[in-house]
């Protein structure tokens, strides 16, 4: 290789440890097939002459590897397989490790193609920034949207847009900006901190080690000094530690050791552990690394940890500092992003073997919720996950399994699902919240009648500071009728991040929508809204609209269009904390109502406004300079003094 060459030949101790203190950046390389993916990282070995000369002299001499006029394809420097050789189409993920005189690269060539989405999402899993190529040609594909979308759900906050094969739309920089803003609209659904774009041909080498004069217009750096100079993202500090068990080390009657890689933290002699999920006690006796007893280990070693006492701890296990063992959870239940990589679909009705680390469980498929249309991020009803489709799902496990979030922690927030008959992997997830028995288990042992107590000389502000200072999620619901405002400008006043959800059942009077727009407006709502599964007027032509009061089939018709949607949202939402505007004046029901009551999925219901009257609404309205709208309808209800039982659900 011709890279540092000089130095290297002067002082190889001095080229070795400018070599070690480099920092390293993994990436990977993604998008539709043939855009180019293969061809780029070749382009950047040989450009920046990181290549063996006899690998390329081996391509140079095959008179059959050229591409489209150039001395050889630079795909080949990556595409190993001879299936991918064959076909042109790059198949398993690719790594190639290269250094340049800032800094050292892990670069993953994923499949473009979508029969291989799976292997790509094995590639994104340890990168840091991803790099999505686009043909100018193409444009936004199917497969860059999914591809995009994969690389949000993951969690990679840095993408860089690499435009290709500029020198087929003669180097045009209309093309380039319009697949730029399109790309743009795209993201903003996403979850990617920050976005880069680059125009480029890697066949011809613009724009990929050095700037273009092709693209003069083009005012940012080539793709590699972009590279060598990009700021990686910082983990948070994390305290404590977390070390899942993969061997338990016994090699005499005198040593009992727990072998692991510690994903994240420190640990060291003395420390309080919990091991989950049991919740057993010690502390750490010695911890041992890979040349003897250390006095700490950090983050990514390989070690072994002798404790203080003999308790009963296997494979799947994890310990965890005592302190912070509260973070995790026990769950037999997840709630999680799933994405399905079998050709057979998902069957709700099957066993399946879950891995998360080191634990292997039992596993079925409960509910899916909705699967994701990846064209254009819409919810789309499923009861099935076809190959490479993504859905939220709720999976139920046959044992205990600590568990976080995956944004807050991808060791113990990823998994991946095997067919027990073909022990092939079908299926990886992305754990989103956290439901399940001990989720809520605060939540039960609220003292309510104390609550209420504590309450009862309280204005209608001060409840609303104390629900949203209440530990856990809050969330506010509307119907977007008479005086809905009140409560919602009250919540907007002390958090005005509080999710505010809506069941809309699609039957609302035209008013009601052009009042919810200019609410939602005005106190900038982050606004959720929840829909039947089916629309209003699917109803109409199917079933005959709605049904009378007496009518048997009313009680069917509430509960698929208002009580259906909000036990989904509620059960999706796993707020902690719900605030109401409901008013004892408004039914006999409600006169019988507490402040602080317990609702659905035991969380805590609070209806601030509960002894407020229509004159006290409509003055705060006035005082405050808020919308309202009295033309509202409910169909659910379609008469005064009626209850729909959204409000006495209990748990």
């Amino acid at each position: 290789m011709h890279h540092s060459a000089d130095l290297i030949e002067q002082d190889i101790h001095a080229y070795l440890d400018q070599h070690e203190h480099k920092t390293l950046l993994r990436l990977l390389t993604c998008g539709s097939v043939d855009d180019g993916k293969s061809t780029l990282i070749g382009r950047l070995l040989h450009d920046s002459k990181l290549v063996y000369e006899d690998q390329l002299a081996a391509i140079k001499n095959n008179r059959e590897n050229t591409q489209d006029g150039e001395e050889f394809n630079l795909a080949l420097l990556v595409d190993g397989l001879q299936a991918e050789r064959e076909q042109g189409i790059t198949i398993d993920v690719a790594y190639r490790y290269f250094s340049t005189a800032k800094r050292k690269f892990i670069i993953a060539d994923t499949p473009g193609h979508e029969q291989y989405t799976r292997n790509m999402v094995t590639g994104a899993s340890n990168s840091a920034l991803a790099i999505i190529l686009i043909d100018a040609r193409k444009g936004l594909t199917t497969q860059t949207k999914r591809h995009s979308y994969l690389v949000s759900l993951l969690g990679l906050e840095q993408v860089v847009v690499a435009v290709n094969k500029m020198d087929l739309v003669d180097y045009n920089k209309a093309t380039y900006e319009k697949i730029k803003s399109e790309y743009v609209a795209f993201a903003d659904q996403l979850n990617i901190s920050k976005i880069d774009f680059i125009p480029m041909s890697a066949l011809k080498g613009d724009n990929v080690v050095n700037r273009s004069e092709n693209m003069a217009w083009h005012q940012g750096p080539a793709l590699l000094p972009f590279l060598e100079d990009v700021e990686q993202t910082i983990d948070r500090v994390v305290e404590g530690f977390q070390l899942p068990v993969q061997y338990v080390n016994r090699p005499n009657a005198d040593f009992r050791g727990y072998c692991g890689t510690l994903n994240r933290g420190s640990v060291a002699p003395g420390d309080s552990i919990t091991v989950l999920p049991s919740g057993l006690t010690t502390t750490v006796e010695r911890v041992i690394g890979a040349n003897g007893d250390v006095d700490r280990a950090d983050s990514g070693m390989a070690i072994t940890l002798t404790l203080a006492t003999e308790i009963d701890i296997s494979r799947g296990d994890v310990l965890v500092h005592t302190q912070h063992s509260f973070e995790i959870s026990n769950q037999k239940k997840l709630h999680a992003h799933l994405v399905w990589m079998d050709h057979k679909t998902l069957a709700l009705d099957k066993d399946y073997e879950l891995r998360l680390g080191t634990r292997h469980v039992n596993a079925r498929i409960d509910i899916i919720h909705y699967r994701v249309d990846v064209n254009t991020l819409a919810q789309v009803d499923a009861n099935t996950l076809a190959l490479n489709e993504i859905g939220l799902v709720d999976v139920q496990l046959d044992a205990l399994m600590p568990i976080e979030q995956f944004s807050r922690n991808k060791g113990l927030g990823a998994f991946i699902m095997i067919d027990k008959i073909t022990n092939a992997t079908v299926a990886a997830g992305m754990i989103s919240t956290q439901q399940a028995d001990t989720a809520n288990h605060h939540r039960s042992a609220f003292d309510i009648a104390d609550a209420n107590k504590s309450l009862e000389d309280a204005s209608a502000k001060e409840i609303v500071k104390w629900a949203l200072a209440f530990e856990g999620k809050a969330i506010v619901t509307t119907n977007f009728g008479p005086q809905e405002a009140v409560l919602l400008h009250m919540v907007n006043k002390v958090a005005p991040d509080t999710e505010v959800l809506w069941i809309d059942s699609g039957y609302n009077m035209p008013q009601t929508y052009k009042f919810a727009a200019a609410v939602t407006e005005k106190l900038k709502l982050n606004l959720t809204v929840y829909t039947p599964l089916f629309s209003a007027a699917r109803r109409d032509a199917v079933m005959g609209g709605i049904p009378m009061i007496g009518d048997p089939a009313h009680a069917e018709f509430t509960e698929q269009f208002k009580l259906g949607p909000f036990k989904r949202a509620m059960k999706e939402v796993n707020a902690d904390i719900w605030l109401t505007a409901v008013r004892r004046e408004q039914t006999a029901v409600r006169q019988e109502m507490d402040t602080v009551a317990l609702g659905p999925n035991k969380v805590i219901k609070v209806s601030p406004l509960l002894d407020w009257t229509l004159a006290d609404m409509q003055a705060y309205l006035e005082k405050h300079s808020l919308p309202d709208e009295t033309r509202y309808f409910d169909p659910t209800k379609a008469e005064a003094d009626r209850e729909c039982g959204l409000h006495t659900l209990g748990d």
